[in-house]
């Protein structure tokens, strides 16, 4: 393997594709700077869903999730893209308590990753940049 860190660390994270076609289309400075800016943060967000699974409130839950998964589909998190649209699937189930507790364990794991996701986002989007 590469002793390129970025790639290291990118790997199974990013949808590099989709992250090299939105430097192209918008610049690495640009989007770096977009990330930086957005608002709720992505942790924010993920710190979101875990209350709200917590709480066991599954219809703002499937709300915010599909939020954060068209952000994360846009930019190629690929690894929380994939969480949420797991996160979806338990949420449709029809055994609510199983649902609850799944979702709990799920938006944990989103916002134990979200943070080295989004940063190695940025290390992809600045290294092409």
């Amino acid at each position: 393997m590469s002793n390129d860190t970025s790639t290291e660390i990118s790997w199974g994270v990013l949808d590099q594709d989709t992250v090299t076609a939105l430097v192209d289309s918008k610049g690495a400075d640009a989007l770096a700077q977009n990330i930086d800016a957005l608002s709720p943060s992505p942790s924010e967000r993920a710190d979101t869903l875990v209350d709200l699974a917590i709480n066991g409130r599954i219809p703002k839950l499937k709300i915010e999730a599909g939020q954060l998964a068209e952000w994360a589909a846009e930019f190629g998190a690929l690894r929380i893209e994939n969480a949420l649209i797991e996160l979806d699937r338990v949420l449709s189930s029809e055994k609510r308590g199983e649902a609850i507790m799944q979702a709990q364990a799920l938006t944990r794991f989103i916002a134990r990753c979200i943070d080295s996701d989004v940063k190695a986002l940025k290390a992809s989007i600045l290294s092409q940049g």
